[in-house]
């Protein structure tokens, strides 16, 4: 039987040429980046590929701005699960300018710890702790906040600073805790 991405494929595949007449600039992007994913999904990195660039590129001529980030920052994130590191970075630098150009607090904070985890996965260690306190500095919001803290803990426990890795750790926990009394108190 069909997996559920293979009938997305199906389905994503009709419209497409009915959206590349009809009015390419609203949905087209979208449906570019959703074909892309799918394609990743069923292991065709090939196509993923193919479609990712074609949602980055069609996002960047209409000037769509949030799916530009968004199909930048998912086909970085593919890149670094795929070891294509470089390339990686080169879309999160990308999906940066765009989040800066949005002025967008919470997506800059995001492309920030990407660019620190690409490079702490490269062990380039200082650009890294660079990228994740550049986020903290942006004053982020709790949860992204978490993951910058658990990362830099992370960092320097691996580096053997075990001292500045408790510091971070402690704070990331104690930011966790206040992030789920957060979430406790509007249920």
């Amino acid at each position: 039987p069909a997996s559920d991405y293979d009938s997305a494929m199906y389905y994503f595949s009709l419209a497409l040429p009915l959206l590349t007449k009809s009015d390419p600039h609203k949905k087209l992007p979208e449906l570019l980046y959703s074909m892309g994913i799918a394609s990743y999904y069923r292991n065709d990195t090939s196509s993923s590929f193919k479609y990712g660039l074609q949602a980055i590129n069609v996002a960047r001529k209409y000037n769509h701005k949030l799916m530009h980030w968004n199909a930048l920052r998912t086909f970085g994130a593919i890149n670094q699960q795929l070891s294509k590191l470089a390339t990686a970075i080169e879309y999160f630098k990308e999906a940066l300018q765009i989040a800066e150009q949005l002025n967008d607090t919470e997506k800059i904070c995001i492309n920030l710890n990407d660019l620190g985890t690409v490079y702490h996965n490269l062990r380039q260690d200082r650009k890294a702790i660079e990228y994740y306190s550049k986020a903290l500095q942006q004053n982020p919001p709790l949860e992204t906040k978490v993951y910058l803290l658990g990362n830099l803990g992370l960092l320097f426990k691996q580096n053997g600073n075990y001292s500045k890795a408790e510091e971070y750790i402690l704070l990331g926990i104690k930011n966790a805790q206040m992030l789920s009394h957060k979430e406790n108190s509007y249920n």
